[in-house]
């Protein structure tokens, strides 16, 4: 279904950063708003040019509450998703941040961030692909419902298209049957109003 339509329907890691308990394990049927989900993704919106997307997932509304996008997949990309939903959303202290094994997150920046911001550091399982199933999710319907429907000429347009999947339609027109056929906006909207 093209975009902007509706659709229905063993650890080896010891996180320092999580004062040397063993990662917490992700819980996708959370009770509140705010577990946070991170991964990067490479796209390709053209032949000569790469362009790379870092975003970031509340699990309970399934919304992207940051993202940011460049040539590189390096730390500062994922800084700089984290730091836009960090600011927009303002999670309570304590919450999960699970993010792949990748070096970005691994960085001593990128933990220092977490910690700054009072976060709970967890990192996927070796070679267990599950552990980022929400956000590898949400790339693949990227991927299937603007990249490979498009043919950009350029990264920014690339970048805006993206964006405005994202803030529109994925964000605000997109439902899914995990949070009762609601958007991830109204499903935060909704939990905003009974807290």
């Amino acid at each position: 279904m093209p975009y902007g339509e509706e659709i229905q329907g063993d650890n080896e890691f010891e996180a320092p950063f999580a004062c040397g308990r063993k990662r917490a394990k992700p819980n996708v049927h959370r009770k509140r708003a705010g577990e946070g989900l991170d991964d990067g993704y490479h796209l390709y919106p053209d032949r000569r040019r790469q362009l790379y997307l870092a975003s970031v997932m509340d699990l309970y509304t399934r919304k992207i509450v940051g993202f940011h996008m460049g040539e590189r997949m390096t730390k500062e990309l994922v800084i700089a998703a984290l730091d836009q939903a960090y600011n927009r959303q303002r999670p309570a202290p304590g919450l999960l941040h699970h993010s792949d094994r990748g070096s970005q997150y691994a960085s001593t920046e990128y933990q220092k961030r977490l910690e700054k911001y009072q976060m709970i550091g967890s990192m996927s399982r070796k070679g267990n692909c599950y552990d980022n199933a929400c956000i590898e999710s949400f790339h693949s319907v990227l991927k299937k419902e603007l990249v490979y429907l498009e043919k950009f000429k350029t990264r920014e347009q690339a970048k805006r298209a993206i964006f405005e999947y994202i803030t529109c339609f994925y964000n605000g027109k997109r439902i899914h049957s995990s949070i009762g056929y609601f958007t991830p906006n109204q499903y935060e909207h909704t939990y905003r109003c009974v807290v």
